[in-house]
């Protein structure tokens, strides 16, 4: 789901933002090339991706994994939800063989700013399901003590 609207914030900033150039370029006489183009298409894009992080994404620092307790994998979230900072301790099953590193992409990849806000300001948990090439990771999130 997240991918779906970031690919929409994405292509809908590349286009208002070429239509725009274009419109702009002519209102004011400019005589724009195609490399022009090429410049906005790619800033544009740096854009989409930064306002769907800031509006719907969770932007993360870290992950660090704690000491291993049974078979369950604890470890520290520190991230972003827009510019606030925020630090979440979880657990999961680590029968998959995950590192520090693949948890943080799949955090990043599939997590929504609405998955994670109610946890930040409640002392409830919740458990998020990730789709990892090898199986579902189903992943335990709550404030840190």
């Amino acid at each position: 789901m997240s991918k779906k609207k970031e690919r929409t914030i994405v292509w809908t900033t590349l286009v208002v933002s070429i239509v725009a150039c274009i419109l702009l370029g002519n209102f004011m006489g400019w005589d724009l090339v195609w490399w022009h183009i090429l410049i906005v298409a790619f800033a544009s894009q740096l854009l989409g991706k930064f306002i769907y992080v800031f509006s719907f994404g969770v932007n993360v620092n870290s992950v660090d994994f704690l000491t291993l307790r049974g078979a369950m994998q604890p470890f520290v979230l520190r991230f972003q939800l827009g510019v606030a900072q925020k630090v979440l301790m979880g657990e999961f099953d680590n029968y998959l063989g995950i590192t520090e590193t693949d948890l943080r992409h799949l955090i990043y990849n599939q997590t929504t700013k609405s998955m994670l806000s109610d946890l930040t300001l409640s002392d409830r948990s919740t458990r998020i399901t990730y789709q990892h090439p090898n199986g579902n990771l189903e992943v335990t999130f709550f404030m840190s003590m």
